[in-house]
């Protein structure tokens, strides 16, 4: 892939002890054993320690130099799902603990790379995570607004959900350094900073109340660290322009959505189209020490009741290799529920199953907790989702499912 035109990022400014106190402020109340005091009592302290803690920040950025305590990473095994085998190492998400001056120096550094790459233009503009305003919401509207507008032109559509294997866990730190000069102009003083950020980072794992040695991590940036998630997402941009090569619409998150639409008809055309784009994905991915995880890669067909009969007598899924990709009557994506016809219909059930869920365990302990912790119980729990849900659909449910659903119906005059 080739360079990016932008201006060079060179050197970070210095941080004020202002922004350093605002930055304490609002980071959560939460400490590492590694930390010296609690995040609590150091938020007491901020007007005599933040001009401490600014010196420091400032001389690893003129330095560039990230100290080498500060690379130490305390690492929690945390369940990914509650129905998950909890004797299978898969079934766990590794999240970082840090100490909090690093994080705090992340955040410094976080802020002026974000403000690099927005003012440049670095990143692509359907890449909605670790960004302001890009949230999952984006995201679902996004791709959900291009696939309704195409069923309303006659059209079906195809949208394939890769997931990759432990994303964070494989990043490569080489493969990182070089591209963050080639692609996002990030030279000298920056250049050599984050150098010394990922280089020669330890970690170990603790697990009821035993911890494992120290040792060095060569690869992966850290989940739950600030500059780790904007690290990722720069590492992945570029597989926007394998996506485009191939005529065929993409938006990032963690994970990729490709998508696009045709006649009935002409749908052997876009699988073909797929096939090829998905394995030169899969081609990417290995150049990068990342894996597709075909478990977990979805595929499904959207249009109307009428275009989607007229598919069911074809083969119509995607082959990548000589695999082929499980086709779905609906998918999860980035949390909403998505169906063949768009009718919402599944999405508006899960989300009324959960809050119904949530109001039984409620019901259990009514009597115990007094009418303030109730209500905060259910806005928190069960208040939100319904005002997330609205949110989310009021701008793209479309009429018909209105008029044909009474959930919907429902949904349209919350």
């Amino acid at each position: 892939m080739g360079p990016q035109q932008a201006p060079p990022l060179s050197q970070f400014k210095p941080a004020t002890v202002e922004e350093i106190t605002r930055l304490i402020n609002t980071m959560p109340a939460k400490s590492c054993s590694l930390d010296p005091i609690p995040m609590w009592l150091l938020k007491r302290l901020t007007p005599h320690i933040a001009p401490v803690i600014c010196k420091l920040c400032n001389l690893s950025l003129h330095n560039d130099v990230f100290p080498t305590q500060l690379k130490q990473a305390l690492v929690l095994p945390i369940p990914k799902t509650n129905n998950l085998d909890l004797d299978v190492a898969s079934s766990y998400r590794p999240i970082s603990n840090l100490l909090y001056i690093s994080k705090v120096i992340e955040r410094v550094v976080a802020r002026q790379f974000s403000s690099h790459l927005s003012h440049s233009s670095l990143l692509p503009a359907r890449q909605s995570a670790y960004r302001p305003f890009h949230s999952t919401e984006t995201a679902v509207l996004s791709v959900h607004n291009d696939v309704a507008r195409c069923i309303d032109n006659g059209q079906v559509s195809l949208l394939v959900l890769l997931d990759l294997s432990a994303a964070f866990d494989t990043v490569d730190h080489q493969i990182l350094q070089s591209i963050l000069p080639e692609r996002f102009a990030v030279a000298d003083i920056a250049l050599s900073w984050f150098s010394s950020y990922l280089t020669d980072r330890t970690q170990q794992f603790t697990y009821a109340g035993s911890c494992t040695p120290s040792f060095t991590v060569d690869c992966s940036v850290p989940q739950r660290s600030v500059l780790g998630p904007l690290e990722f997402i720069v590492y992945t941009e570029d597989i926007v322009q394998l996506a485009d090569y191939h005529n065929t619409s993409s938006h990032l998150y963690v994970d990729t959505q490709l998508y696009a639409s045709c006649r009935p008809e002409d749908f052997n055309d876009v699988r073909t189209c797929f096939s090829s784009c998905i394995t030169d994905v899969a081609q990417w991915c290995a150049s990068r020490h990342l894996q597709l995880n075909g478990d977990k890669t979805e595929a499904i067909w959207f249009g109307s009741h009428a275009n989607l009969r007229k598919l069911a007598n074809h083969d119509c899924s995607v082959c990548v290799g000589s695999e082929s990709i499980q086709l779905a009557t609906d998918v999860r994506d980035l949390g909403a529920y998505l169906d063949a016809e768009l009718t919402v219909y599944q999405h508006v059930s899960k989300i009324a199953a959960a809050s119904f869920f949530h109001l039984r365990r409620l019901h259990l302990i009514r009597r115990r907790v007094s009418t303030e912790v109730t209500i905060r119980l259910v806005l928190a729990l069960i208040h939100t989702r319904l005002l997330q849900l609205v949110a989310s659909w009021r701008a793209t449910v479309h009429p018909r499912c209105v008029a044909a659903c009474p959930e919907c119906r429902s949904l349209a005059d919350f």
